[in-house]
């Protein structure tokens, strides 16, 4: 049965209607369409009031004019609400290669630096990346975290990007180590990460350089990223020839190809299941907590230093992780942040490690009055400082890092049940039947499986047209085209023609005649195709007696 019937069906049972108020309904629905059908109706309109604003800079979307009286309505308004900026090809993309030791053996990154639709900046490092940052990355001996070097993002006035060397980690942000020197094959274990996190360095570097560049959309690869976009300047210009899609394809017409053209269904599947903030990863999970829903809850860890006398320091916890109940609970996301909170690395993702670990600088304090600087540094397993050369531990243990960020997700015991409502709309849905304005189902009982006969009455549904009314009219004009030889003029004996347009009745079903045409036939469901198959054949007829002299 088709779903809609079930759906009037289950409104009547819930909220029967009575006549009158239907009839207001009907009445309010019907003006209400009129009116903006006066407003939309009609190719042209829709292209002028909707699609022009929403797709360009040119023009603002206006509001409907209300129809109900309502004396605090300011009447309609104009707003810019453009829908889509028109975007070049990928104006950045970065690739990544793991090398022997798995540190970032290659990373290349191609920018598309003036937005004409082609690559003309390339930039491969001159050295491995074995730790990647928020603005930069680290290098040091392959496979290894010894003799590292430090490099940020740096642009040109061309806002081509590079790396610069920089004194420490201390200029860096949000660093965490990728080579075999910290685990396991962690390039493609994270590879996804790595890239976002490259990428993003080198979008914002970008955008420091030139805040005119617009991200509009961004796809990866297990290798590479690429992000489209603008600068905010062209918006509602197209760049170039090609015009992105959402789709990331510039020819979405092929997927509606007759001779063979398909959605690649299967390649977007594959790709979002690996994905956890992907539209199918997400709809899978707001699914599963529909039938199981689960209590979030959140908590932190963070600790701080002070000088205590002016040799020591001390250090302070607080933590209102360990007073929640995390019976029954997952850890569902980890984040471990820097001492001011910032930079934070995601080490737990949707309940998975992601094998991350972060690399922070020390946090200096300076005792002004005893002229002694402390050095204080978190490792995850210990809260160490130094001063004066020498080193002394603060605490020893787990979760000593600076600040830590975590989301449990625990049962609540709830379990909604499917098979119930699933087999109720079964028999409905196959019982049911029609008779004038009269509905007859079989109600369900889970309960007991059995099975009793119910009706409802429909209101009645007025009538309506089989097709759009259209009249067709006729009026005189001027053909004075001109080719690349002549003119209409220079060979017809007369520039005066008769133009004959078809046009929409609209709601009223009236004709809408202007001034100096003339109906030919009045609003009726018009079939002009044997009118139209003749005039092709007269113009084929035309083209085949046609003889071409020098």
């Amino acid at each position: 049965m088709h779903p809609i019937v079930i759906t009037i069906l289950a409104l009547l049972i819930s909220s029967p209607a009575s006549a009158a108020e239907y009839d207001e309904g009907y009445s309010a629905g019907t003006s209400s369409a009129r009116s903006i059908l006066s407003e939309i109706g009609g190719a042209d309109r829709i292209n002028s009031r909707i699609q022009v604003p929403m797709t360009s800079d040119t023009g603002s979307l206006t509001t409907f004019q209300s129809t109900y009286a309502d004396p605090d309505d300011p009447g309609p308004q104009d707003f810019k609400a453009q829908l889509t900026e028109t975007s070049s090809d990928a104006f950045l993309e970065v690739l990544i290669q793991p090398g022997p030791a798995r540190d970032i053996g290659t990373l290349t990154v191609r920018q598309d630096t003036d937005f004409d639709d082609a690559m003309d900046a390339s930039y491969t490092p001159p050295v491995i990346a074995s730790g990647v940052c928020a603005n930069g990355i680290i290098s040091c001996s392959p496979g290894t975290w010894y003799n590292c070097r430090f490099y940020r993002w740096q642009a040109n006035p061309d806002s081509s990007v590079y790396l610069s060397e920089v004194d420490g980690i201390a200029d860096l942000a949000g660093c965490y180590c990728v080579n075999a020197g910290c685990g396991g094959d962690l390039v493609w274990a994270n590879a996804a990460n790595m890239l976002k996190d490259l990428g993003g360095g080198i979008v914002g570097t970008i955008q420091k350089s030139n805040p005119d560049v617009v991200v509009t959309k961004v796809s990866s690869d297990a290798e590479s990223i690429r992000y489209y976009g603008q600068r905010a300047s062209d918006a509602g210009i197209n760049q170039g020839s090609a015009q992105i899609y959402f789709s990331g394809s510039q020819h979405p017409e092929q997927y509606y190809n007759p001779q063979g053209g398909s959605l690649p269904i299967t390649e977007q599947v594959l790709a979002q299941q690996a994905d956890p903030a992907s539209p199918y990863s997400q709809l899978g999970r707001a699914y599963d907590a529909r039938l199981n829903p689960r209590q979030e809850k959140s908590c932190s860890i963070s600790h701080a230093v002070s000088i205590a006398s002016s040799e020591t320091l001390v250090l302070s916890t607080h933590d209102t992780c360990g007073s929640l109940d995390l019976s029954g609970c997952v850890l569902d996301r980890e984040q471990l942040c820097d001492y001011e909170n910032k930079n934070c690395v995601l080490t737990v993702s949707d309940g998975t490690a992601t094998g991350l670990s972060p690399i922070f600088p020390p946090v200096y304090v300076t005792d002004s009055d005893a002229g002694l600087s402390f050095a204080a540094t978190a490792t995850g397993n210990a809260i160490s400082y130094e001063t004066g050369g020498m080193n002394y531990l603060l605490a020893s243990g787990p979760d000593l890092w600076w600040n830590i960020r975590r989301k449990y997700l625990c049962d609540t015991g709830v379990v909604f049940p499917t098979d119930e409502p699933i087999d109720a709309a079964n028999v409905v849905s196959g019982s049911v039947e029609k008779t004038g304005n009269l509905i007859s189902y079989d109600e369900y009982d889970p309960a007991t499986g059995a099975t009793t006969p119910q009706s409802a009455g429909l209101p009645e549904i007025p009538a309506y047209s089989a097709c759009e009314m259209a009249c067709k009219v006729r009026k005189r004009s001027a053909n004075t085209q001109a080719g690349t030889d002549a003119n209409t003029w220079d060979y017809q004996n007369s520039v005066d023609s008769v133009q004959v347009v078809y046009k929409s009745c609209g709601a009223d079903q009236a004709c809408p005649i202007e001034s100096g045409e003339t109906i030919v036939q009045n609003c009726a469901c018009l079939n002009e195709f044997p009118n139209a198959v003749s005039h092709m054949q007269v113009m084929e007829a035309a083209a085949n007696d046609m003889i071409c002299a020098p």
